[in-house]
């Protein structure tokens, strides 16, 4: 019979590898589960800038059919898994992942529209704007952790009041907070591929029962480069003048700049919930996905497919009409712009 050990109590400082661990990882369980995927959730503390956490990566992917998920135990099994069942909640298949004698990963997987789904992401969500919350949660862990080095049951019974808590508000604040968010579409592509003279022709003609208000964020940095207004300190627009010259992108240290414009940019056209954003150039990696969610609600995600020929091609030649002006179209530049969109923001 293969026992496990009792596992210690371990909590750490946040780490900001965690977000690109969940990316690596709910690929390779995309990979296995295919088209029953419908959406691969980061949650827990892990998925929480700032949390004091288990350094244990939890994901929840949610399926279309949970029973199907049990002919995959042994692929899943494959990239590291280990079949828990339902492991206390109907409806729900749990795999856990260890490296070496450490836990590394949790898999909680869920079928489309189980409660389950809301109420981690309501966690996750309010948390992440709630830091005087988080810190006490923190402060809890911490103390727990000391209390219990040994005794991972006692660690989760006595933090599970605090959760119960922290559940009730979330649920209260994510019904009225989104509700009044602008709902918001994605257009990723790498440069060249077309996002901007799309984003102008959705502003221009809309939708069925909806104004279109297109965010380029490249231009809206350019612009603010060029013309400050107040909106940015010095620092800020250093930022921007060496992000513009280098390529490189924002940190996460550093998105208080993007929420800044496009908080600015959702306020001067008024921007409602009846009213649809479309954004160009941000987010441009998980970090600023992550910071959005409080700004908007992400609807959806088109996804314009470019290859590199076609883009230099296109750039070369302006095919798009929205080239003019730019000082970032050598071929080094588009070079590396297309190596930086595989490596940060496609993923």
């Amino acid at each position: 019979m293969n026992i496990e050990p009792p596992r210690k109590v371990k909590v750490v400082p946040y780490n900001p590898d965690w977000p690109k661990a969940f990316i690596t990882e709910a690929a390779a369980i995309k990979a296995v589960l295919g088209d029953l995927v419908v959406g691969i959730h980061h949650m827990g503390s892990t998925s929480i800038p700032g949390a004091t956490a288990k350094p244990i990566i939890d994901i929840l992917p949610v399926v279309t059919d949970i029973n199907f998920v049990d002919d995959l135990n042994g692929c899943l099994a494959g990239i590291g898994y280990v079949a828990k069942g339902e492991y206390g909640i109907p409806g729900r298949r749990f795999f856990t992942k260890n490296s070496s004698s450490e836990r590394t990963h949790h898999l909680h997987i869920y079928q489309t529209g189980h409660p389950e789904i809301a109420r981690h992401l309501s966690f996750r969500d309010y948390m992440r704007s709630h830091p005087a919350e988080l810190v006490a949660y923190g402060g809890l862990k911490t103390e727990l952790a000391r209390q219990h080095p040994d005794d991972i049951e006692a660690y989760t019974n006595d933090k599970s009041t605090f959760i119960k808590e922290i559940d009730r508000k979330a649920a209260v604040w994510r019904s009225s907070h989104q509700s009044s968010l602008p709902p918001a579409i994605l257009l990723l592509g790498p440069t060249g591929s077309g996002k901007t003279p799309l984003g102008e022709l959705l502003e221009s003609e809309g939708l069925p029962g909806r104004r279109c208000y297109h965010f380029d964020f490249g231009s809206r940095l350019r612009r603010y480069a060029t013309h400050p207004n107040g909106l940015l300190s010095t620092a800020e627009l250093n930022t921007i003048a060496i992000s513009l010259r280098t390529g490189s992108l924002l940190t996460d240290d550093q998105f208080p700049i993007a929420e800044k414009l496009l908080a600015a940019f959702i306020g001067e056209n008024g921007i409602g919930d009846a009213d649809l954003l479309v954004l160009n150039g941000l987010p441009r990696h998980a970090g600023q996905a992550v910071a959005l969610e409080k700004l908007i609600r992400m609807k959806a995600v088109l996804v314009l497919d470019c290859d590199a020929e076609t883009v230099m091609e296109r750039v070369r030649t302006d095919a798009g009409g929205d080239r003019d002006g730019r000082i970032d179209d050598t071929t080094e530049d588009v070079t590396r712009k297309l190596a930086l969109f595989a490596e940060k923001t496609l993923p």
